[in-house]
């Protein structure tokens, strides 16, 4: 993931709305996966209302991504359905990156200090 990826990833969650974002963090960033069902009680909406809410953010996470990142969608489309892939498959690629990239991080200075 690079510098810009991550830096327009984290800009396009702080754009979400606090439901989006807390369903975006909570079923692709956390571990272990949540269910649709616990995200929706966490909520208090059903289980459908957390899929819903995780579509619609998976899908503007996608298109903020698209805009940050200078690959935005083409005048013209000739075909929808292969641009709305592409925006989802942008958001949810780089949240899986960002997600493996914070398993891997190793303890910061400070923590490793604190044990001293």
């Amino acid at each position: 993931m690079t510098a810009d990826e991550w830096l327009a990833l984290d800009t396009a969650l702080r754009g979400l709305s606090g439901r989006r974002r807390l369903v975006i963090e909570l079923r692709f960033l956390t571990e272990p996966r949540p269910t649709l069902k616990q995200v929706g009680q966490r909520l208090g909406v059903s289980r459908q209302r957390a899929g819903q809410l995780q579509a619609g953010a998976v899908w503007r996470l996608g298109c903020r991504l698209q805009r940050l990142l200078g690959q935005g969608v083409r005048q013209a489309p000739t075909d929808l359905r292969a641009e709305i892939a592409a925006v989802e498959n942008l958001a949810l690629r780089l949240l899986a990156l960002r997600k493996l990239t914070a398993l891997k991080r190793p303890k910061s200075h400070a923590e490793g200090r604190q044990g001293q």
